[in-house]
């Protein structure tokens, strides 16, 4: 039944109406289960359900580092046109 109501999870149902009345989870049922995800996703046992990932591929990206850009040596950089000038005098 849960898998029958997936697509209509934030459309006609609620996760917590899920969870309370299709999977008859308890309040304490919840909270265990919810601690379990999240150590499972810290370990790397489970994917986190909220990181992006590729549309074409499924698989997650990743976000890291910024991608930096190269580091210009000075002395190959075209000279600016105050130096332009002041070459021509």
């Amino acid at each position: 039944m849960a898998a029958a109501a997936e697509p209509y999870v934030g459309k006609y149902y609620s996760q917590d109406y899920i969870r309370r009345k299709i999977l008859r989870q308890t309040d304490e049922e919840i909270i265990e289960q919810d601690d379990l995800i999240a150590k499972e996703i810290d370990e790397g046992i489970i994917p986190d359900p909220m990181a992006p990932v590729d549309p074409e591929t499924g698989a997650p990206l990743d976000l890291g580092a910024p991608v930096q850009e190269p580091e210009v040596d000075a002395s190959v950089m075209e000279p600016s046109a105050k130096e332009v000038k002041s070459a021509e005098i």
